[in-house]
């Protein structure tokens, strides 16, 4: 069985962080502060990893 890299690690994070921020939008005491950082932090993962990508290329 082939070893995770960072990215499927990463990726994993992502949709698990997607599903917890679709539960707590259905939650009566979704607060509109704490989904708006949610957000933001949702939208940061994509660069992320086209960051880590680029780093892996560069250094093959």
């Amino acid at each position: 069985m082939k070893s995770k890299t960072f990215n499927d690690r990463l990726t994993e994070m992502q949709e698990s962080f997607e599903k917890l921020m679709l539960e707590y939008q259905k939650d009566d005491r979704c607060n509109s502060d704490a989904l708006s950082y949610m957000r933001v932090i949702r939208d940061n993962f994509h660069p992320l990893k086209k960051l880590i990508n680029k780093k892996n290329q560069f250094q093959n």
